[in-house]
This record gives C-alpha cells, structure tokens and sequence, in this order.
C-alpha cells in the first residue's frame, strides 16, 4: 500500500510539471575545466584531470603522456619567425586535437594555421607583445590588445617583454566563460629566461579569479 502511495505521489508530481506550462525547468549544463600548465603535476593531478570535460593544455605538452587527454590544445606565436610553439613547421599539432587556440600578433600566421587544420576549430586570441610589436618591421595595436578581459573587467597587461604567459592569457579568456576552473601545472614562478611577469599574473589570479582553483605544483620550479 505503501509504495502504490509513493507511486502515485511521484507520477502527480511529473504531471504537474508536464502539463503546466506556467512553470519553466531549466536545465543548463556546465562542463568541468582543466587548464593544464606545463609545470610539474603529481599521479593524482593527473588521475583527476582525465576525468574534466574539457583540458586545456600549451604548446609540447610537456607533462601529458601517452592516453591523457586533451581537449584543446593552446599554441603561441614564437617570436618574429614564422614558427609556432606547439606546431610543426606544416602548421600541425604535435598532440592530436579537435580545437586549436592560437596566441599571437599575426593574422596571416593564424590563416596559415587554420589551411592547414581545416578538420580543427581555430580561435585566434590576438595579443600585443613587447618582444614582437616594438620591431620595427611589425605593426601592433597597442590601444586595443594591452587591455584584457579578464573575469568580464577590462584590465592593462603588464610591460613584461614576453607578454603574459599562454596560461594567463587562456585563464583571462575563460574567465569570461565558466563559472568555475581549475588549474593545473602552474606556479608562476618563471626562470630569469622566461620574460614573463610571474609576480603580477599571480596576484591579479588571486585577486580576481575567485573561481579559480589552483591545485599546487608537485614542486616550486619549473624544469
């Protein structure tokens, strides 16, 4: 008798919600996000990060093995060659992906990327670096691409000479997009050959991005 009740209860709850019309259900789905630095990760970081939805890792993947996963694969402009970090010299992904992010200053480079990947969706995030637009040869719109978006407020990009990192250039962008992120592999403590601003990123990640979470490196320095 018990459960004939329960039954009964349960099927006048779904019509309730199937034939009143009044009432909107709204299901949204909102995916899992890993952005993988290539800084030193643990076995259990690892076991975690294939099981995201979505893992963004850069450039040679330096930490992913064999059976990681990959999602979208974030490469970036090197310098005023036209070689691009994570790509052969044919504009193709090292690691096999469906979707490329390209980081640079050059619209022709990121056409010859997207000829060459026409089975990819390609994204271009155009950024102004100090150590390609201040040649002379390159034109580079400072107005616009020192200002980044960064969880929906307009930030100035500090005059490091490299830029920002890929990895603060990707968490900004995403930012705008999920509600929540986890990052992997990064500690923003860069080498003195790496031009890049480790102190200013991390403390606007740590003033701006309460939706980020950092899980730490397995240890302080990168290799």
């Amino acid at each position: 008798m018990i459960k004939l009740i329960i039954i009964l209860f349960c099927l006048c709850i779904l019509y309730f919600f199937i034939f009143n019309k009044s009432i909107k259900v709204n299901f949204t789905f909102e995916p899992t996000v890993a952005i993988v630095g290539n800084g030193p990760i643990t076995d259990k970081d690892r076991k975690l990060i294939n099981k995201f939805d979505i893992v963004y890792r850069f450039n040679d993947c330096k930490n992913m093995k064999k059976g990681d996963k990959l999602t979208h694969l974030v490469v970036r402009q090197a310098g005023l060659k036209d070689k691009v970090h994570g790509l052969n010299y044919n504009y193709i992904p090292m690691n096999e992906t469906n979707n490329l992010i390209f980081i640079g200053t050059r619209n022709d480079l990121f056409n010859n990327i997207k000829k060459n990947n026409n089975n990819k969706n390609c994204k271009m995030l155009e950024i102004y670096e100090p150590s390609i637009c201040l040649n002379e040869n390159t034109t580079c719109n400072l107005s616009k691409n020192n200002k980044i978006k960064f969880n929906n407020q307009l930030i100035k990009q500090n005059n490091s000479y490299w830029g920002p990192s890929s990895g603060f250039i990707m968490i900004s962008d995403l930012t705008n997009k999920y509600k929540n992120l986890h990052i992997f592999g990064m500690n923003w403590n860069f080498t003195k050959k790496m031009k890049h601003n480790g102190k200013w990123e991390k403390n606007i990640i740590n003033n701006m991005c309460q939706k980020c979470n950092i899980h730490p490196t397995a240890y302080n320095n990168y290799k």
